[in-house]
């Protein structure tokens, strides 16, 4: 059996992903060809997930203060065959950790994903790398990040009392 140059590689670039059918002729040196040619079908893919750009902070909105503070995250990804998200980031406490996902019931192939109860350093940015996988091995890596005001200054009292007052003095129990 002699394939020609080829090594047993088929020399054609594929792209896309879904059904893709090859139809295999086969040659001899005499010139005979393959009385049936077969058709084969392949589920391929080769189309990377796309990672959206809507990280949210679902606690901390506009505002960032002091302290660590635990809150939800989340991240959509578009995707036919998805597999599998992962979080990381120096300033929040993913290290790695796998998103839960669930599919969108109004978009075909959107995934909500999201982390719970992440704690969260303060920052005036805080920057998340996600790294998404499908089905058949394709990766994407995206960095998100998120600017946040620092509210840095304590509350102070300005008034501590009731509505009305009697004989120009305030009353609480």
């Amino acid at each position: 059996l002699n394939d020609g140059d080829f090594d047993g590689v088929l020399p054609v670039s594929l792209s896309g992903e879904g059904q893709k059918r090859f139809k295999i002729r086969a040659r001899d040196w005499l010139g005979h060809d393959s009385a049936n040619d077969p058709i084969l079908s392949a589920q391929v893919d080769f189309v990377a997930p796309e990672i959206k750009d809507n990280l949210n902070f679902s606690r901390l909105g506009e505002f960032m203060g002091e302290v660590v503070v635990a809150t939800d995250i989340s991240v959509d990804v578009f995707e036919k065959n998805f597999n599998e998200i992962k979080a990381f980031s120096s300033q929040a406490d993913v290290d790695g950790t796998l998103g839960e996902c669930d599919s969108d019931d109004e978009e075909e192939d959107l995934w909500r994903c999201h982390w719970n109860s992440v704690e969260v350093s303060p920052s005036d940015s805080v920057s998340i790398t996600f790294q998404a996988k499908d089905d058949f091995g394709n990766t994407a890596e995206r960095t998100l990040s998120q600017s946040f005001t620092r509210d840095i200054v304590t509350p102070q009292i300005q008034f501590l009392g009731t509505e009305q007052i009697f004989e120009d003095r305030s009353y609480v129990q």
